[in-house]
């Protein structure tokens, strides 16, 4: 079973306010769901495209990192999962929007840690990334933020 929280609580409060975008996209109106994530995030870059298990959208963050976001559904996407297009990764700090507080407040997460790719999936997050210092992780959170399992590598 997918994740709901960031699609449907978190992004539910951009939706209502959401009417245009100033974003580069030049395909057709994006899903609802994709152009709030984008909008969130202040991508640049927005590409998107439409498959039947559900939409993908690709955007720079501010800071230039390239990330793909997977969405799972076709009449009510929900987001799947997260992924840095780069070996270095991409800031933590540039998704927080789509993830509890809880887990960015966790003694883990700092200004320098990084993600490879976050996931959604079984009322879980997972997250494969690199603390501050350099280690790579991969932690498990339950959706209040909650760790429930890290392994360092």
């Amino acid at each position: 079973m997918p994740f709901h929280f960031p699609v449907r609580l978190g992004l539910a409060a951009l939706l209502s306010g959401a009417t245009a975008l100033p974003l580069h996209a030049t395909q057709a109106e994006m899903p609802q769901p994709v152009a709030a994530i984008a909008q969130a995030l202040s991508l640049n870059d927005v590409t998107w495209r439409s498959s039947p298990g559900g939409p993908t959208l690709i955007g720079r963050l501010p800071g230039g990192e390239v990330l793909e976001f997977e969405l799972e559904g076709e009449d009510t996407p929900r987001l799947e999962e997260i992924e840095a297009t780069t070996r270095d990764g991409a800031p933590l700090s540039g998704v927080a929007a789509l993830l509890p507080a809880a887990i960015l407040q966790h003694g883990l997460i700092d200004d320098d840690t990084m993600f490879h790719e976050i996931e959604f999936d079984d009322g879980k997050i997972e997250i494969d990334g690199v603390s501050g210092d350099g280690r790579r992780f991969e932690a498990e959170f339950a959706t209040d933020g909650r760790l429930l399992e890290i392994e360092f590598n």
